[in-house]
């Protein structure tokens, strides 16, 4: 099963967590977020996910400040050497290309 959400939906990030209680139903997650969306709850929830692929796509009106905290996030990730959570792919206008490939190349493993 998948699920689409989007920030048009009122879907909010502690829901992520009530999500990680399907984890033979769910397989993918696609959201589609702006930057209201709780950083914190996702970074949380993307601990704890050890079975659901989530693609995160942000918003193009999302701050600087936003996108640091994302970078932070994305290179905590690439930095991992052994995973114990599913990697989430996180794309947002102004993610360095490389950065980008190389969350797609650990998804794929």
């Amino acid at each position: 099963m998948n699920a689409n959400f989007g920030h048009k939906s009122g879907f909010k990030a502690k829901i992520l967590n009530q999500l990680l209680n399907f984890p033979n139903k769910l397989e993918h997650i696609f959201l589609v977020l702006q930057e209201d969306f709780d950083l914190d709850e996702f970074y949380s929830f993307m601990k704890k996910n050890k079975n659901i692929k989530t693609f995160s796509r942000f918003d193009d009106t999302i701050s600087v400040d936003y996108k640091t905290r994302l970078e932070l996030i994305i290179d905590e990730i690439l930095a991992t050497k052994e995973f114990i959570y599913k990697p989430p792919m996180i794309e947002f206008n102004g993610l360095d290309r490389e950065k980008y490939e190389k969350l797609r190349e650990i998804r794929k493993c």
